[in-house]
């Protein structure tokens, strides 16, 4: 009689892959998370950008086909956190577009390239740049960890990277921060839709006015 041969799967096998389907369901879950999560930024930018003011979670999941509750899954902090994390995304995009400077040692050139950016991508947000950029300030008075992001960079650029001087990078640093915060707050305050109002600014000065405080903030550095 012939003897049958029964093949049997190993306990290492079995084990490998059971943890093989964990770790696909584990990432197709991450990849859907990720897209949902996309998907709510992208409806907020597009809300914001029609000029639409009633940014509630109800709204937002409405326009990204999403529940309100998957909403508050993604963003516990609601409307305010989806705003944080829309500029975070700028100026992790404006921090990337100056690395090119850094890398050849042009320091001040770096400097112009991240507030370029960062002006450039906030216009581009249309009404929810202003929005975006109205949150972040009042986020900063509010909260400690997000307080002179954009200052301790370009610290890091002109000083720690660019080789300047300790005190000229700081007195470069601090004038260029107190230039560019006032920029914002002009542009996000005063519409320039409101052409009688001698302080607008279009978006084109708002995106020229920030490379060329650059040089003003050197020049007032190098006068002290």
């Amino acid at each position: 009689m012939e003897r049958q041969n029964e093949t049997k799967e190993s306990p290492t096998s079995i084990k490998m892959e059971q943890q093989e389907k964990i770790d696909g369901r584990t990432l197709r879950a991450q990849r859907t998370h990720a897209s949902v999560h996309a998907k709510i930024l992208v409806a907020l930018r597009d809300l914001a950008a029609e000029g639409e003011h009633d940014l509630t979670p109800a709204r937002i999941a409405a326009r990204a086909g999403v529940s309100a509750t998957t909403i508050y899954n993604h963003f516990p902090g609601s409307t305010g956190q989806i705003l944080d994390e829309m500029i975070e995304e700028i100026f992790s995009g404006a921090a990337a577009s100056a690395q090119p400077y850094v890398a050849s040692g042009e320091p001040l050139e770096a400097t112009r390239a991240v507030i370029r950016s960062f002006a450039v991508e906030l216009v581009k947000l249309g009404p929810g740049g202003k929005l975006a950029l109205a949150h972040h300030y009042e986020s900063l008075a509010k909260d400690e960890k997000q307080r002179e992001m954009f200052e301790n960079f370009v610290h890091q650029i002109v000083c720690q990277e660019g080789g300047l001087d300790d005190r000229l990078a700081l007195r470069f640093t601090r004038y260029l921060g107190i230039i560019v915060r006032g920029l914002h707050s002009t542009w996000a305050n005063f519409p320039a839709a409101r052409v009688d109002d001698r302080f607008a600014i279009s978006d084109e000065e708002f995106v020229d006015l920030h490379l060329h405080s650059v040089d003003h903030a050197m020049a007032l550095a190098k006068s002290k």
